[in-house]
């Protein structure tokens, strides 16, 4: 190679770096999460960025490729981020079934439309821009089947969480709210805590049984998270809604 060429290397590198990072500021991932795609990267350097053609004839062809497949991956990656980032502020309960589910179709939805690109009609940064938003669809997927069963050991620690879920996200999803059937709801909370707690103590006596100390460190957490989001929950309507604040202050309280 002459040292043209590789100087011409070196600034391309340096291009596809730019590129990288810039995925990983726009969807929100960290470096840590890249390292299995360490290996795709320099697959793809050493495949198309170190030909022994000239950098100019690269650049035009990558230019060419582009506008023959009429894929812009920057546009690509920038929706992705947008979409994710409205579904993430518009379904916000954690461990939510109702956010799974959702954030289920959603990564589905874009794993289909990211395999039906051909790479081979991309230029070198289109390329690696594909292979690593396909490779961050599937992560974020995984997650989603890791936080359903980590959900799963909580639950019998946070049998009261499924209530508070809902009623965050009919508040949501703009449902008319019913005073006097949330009040009842609020009133049944006290009690399943109660039973909660001696179910374990029962356990713990009769079988010697506790949960794990991990699972109840997550359960800690996820109770605080319940707890803000009852509380957000409450202040939405109390003060604005006369009927609701009649039914409703006490058995918040």
């Amino acid at each position: 190679m002459h040292r043209c060429d590789y100087i011409a290397c070196l600034n391309r590198f340096g291009i596809i770096a730019k590129r990288i990072k810039m995925i990983v500021v726009s969807t929100g991932l960290e470096f840590s999460r890249f390292a299995t795609n360490v290996f795709v990267v320099l697959a793809l350097l050493i495949a198309f960025v170190c030909p022994n053609s000239s950098a100019q004839d690269r650049a035009d062809l990558t230019v060419a490729q582009s506008a023959q497949s009429g894929v812009d991956m920057r546009d690509l990656v920038n929706q992705y981020a947008a979409d994710r980032g409205a579904l993430r502020r518009r379904w916000n309960v954690a461990y939510s079934p109702g956010r799974r589910a959702r954030f289920r179709d959603f990564y589905d939805e874009w794993s289909a439309q990211l395999e039906a690109v051909d790479a081979n009609s991309l230029g070198t940064e289109g390329s690696i821009d594909l292979a690593l938003l396909r490779n961050e669809v599937v992560y974020q997927r995984y997650l989603l089947e890791r936080e359903e069963a980590l959900a799963r050991q909580m639950d019998v620690l946070v049998p009261f969480a499924s209530p508070i879920i809902q009623l965050e996200e009919s508040r949501r999803q703009l449902e008319q709210v019913d005073a006097k059937k949330t009040a009842a709801t609020l009133a049944t909370l006290p009690e399943i805590i109660e039973q909660t707690r001696k179910g374990i103590l029962e356990s713990r006596e009769r079988d010697g049984e506790t949960p794990s100390r991990i699972v109840a460190l997550r359960a800690s957490s996820w109770l605080k998270e319940l707890s803000s989001t009852l509380n957000n929950w409450y202040r939405s309507y109390e003060g604005y809604d006369p009927l609701f604040s009649w039914w409703n202050e006490q058995p918040y309280k």
